[in-house]
């Protein structure tokens, strides 16, 4: 009886594995007996979110768009599924995110991304208030929440948390 066990690796991919066992003797040299065999490793989901990178930023009339990025790494031994939504408390924002490689152009409020195992994918996000004001004494800020669940396993959805804060055009400043 011969058992394998696999390491719970992100490098011990999932899918089937074909080998061959050889069994030699030395009483016997030169004879050697050989049986191939597959072996089917399941995939596991496993996953790390880094910080929301910005947490804090300030938009302005002039830049209108808050850009901030999120990593995500696969830790699993199979190709994970992630969606990833953005929302505010206020429903005052929209969210935007690019996906990598760049060519679909960007996803509102919400986008899957694949990531291999055993990789990081870095996600940005582009975040615009919805409405601006044009005077006010102080800036509105907006609590940003980007979760990111994964679509495959029984993993519980990870939150992470931002802010974002919209000056007006006429401030304080420009007031006095």
């Amino acid at each position: 009886t011969i058992g394998i066990t696999p390491p719970r690796r992100s490098n011990s991919r999932a899918g089937a594995h074909h080998f061959n066992i050889r069994v030699t003797s030395p009483n016997y040299p030169g004879r050697t007996c050989g049986r191939g065999a597959t072996l089917t490793i399941n995939p596991y989901y496993e996953f790390a979110i880094g910080d929301l990178s910005p947490r804090q930023q300030t938009v302005t009339w002039t830049r209108r768009t808050g850009q901030a990025a999120l990593a995500i790494a696969n830790q699993g031994n199979a190709e994970a599924t992630f969606r990833l939504d953005g929302e505010d408390d206020q429903r005052g924002c929209a969210f935007e995110f690019q996906l990598p490689g760049g060519t679909a152009g960007r996803s509102a409020r919400q986008a899957e991304i694949r990531v291999p195992p055993d990789a990081v994918s870095t996600v940005p996000i582009f975040i615009t208030p919805l409405k601006r004001r044009l005077v006010g004494l102080r800036k509105h800020n907006y609590a940003l929440t980007i979760t990111n669940t994964l679509l495959q396993g029984q993993q519980t959805p990870r939150s992470v948390f931002g802010t974002l804060a919209a000056a007006p055009l006429i401030g304080l400043g420009l007031l006095l």
